[in-house]
This record gives C-alpha cells, structure tokens and sequence, in this order.
C-alpha cells in the first residue's frame, strides 16, 4: 500500500525507528544500572548540576 510513498517512511514500525526504540531501551537501562551503582550520588550530583546550569544560563545575552 505505501511501497512508494514517502508515508512509508514516517510510519513507527520502520527499521530506522525500531533501531531508535532499541537504543532508547538500552540507554534507559544503563542509566538505571549507573544510578544505583552509583558512589555517593556523583551521577545524580553530575544531571542536577548541569540542569541548574541551564536554569543560570542567560538566553537574551550572547555568549561569546
């Protein structure tokens, strides 16, 4: 039905996006094991930090 039409390529059950699905899957799955293996918290300290960095971050003045 959608041979040659782009449609075909937009659909979820393409290659390319399963391929993503699996790499989401694998990387959720590291995050989860490096978060409880994590010493002291550094993971977490390491995702809160960089987010408060974006909370500082001026968007109006350019950084050069």
């Amino acid at each position: 039905m959608f041979e040659n039409s782009l449609v075909h390529y937009f659909l979820p059950t393409h290659p390319l996006f399963l391929s993503i699905y699996a790499v989401y899957i694998v990387m959720a799955v590291n995050l989860a094991y490096v978060v409880r293996h994590d010493e002291n918290g550094r993971f977490r300290k390491i995702i809160v930090e960089s987010f408060t960095d974006l909370k500082n971050l001026s968007w109006v003045r350019r950084n050069a």
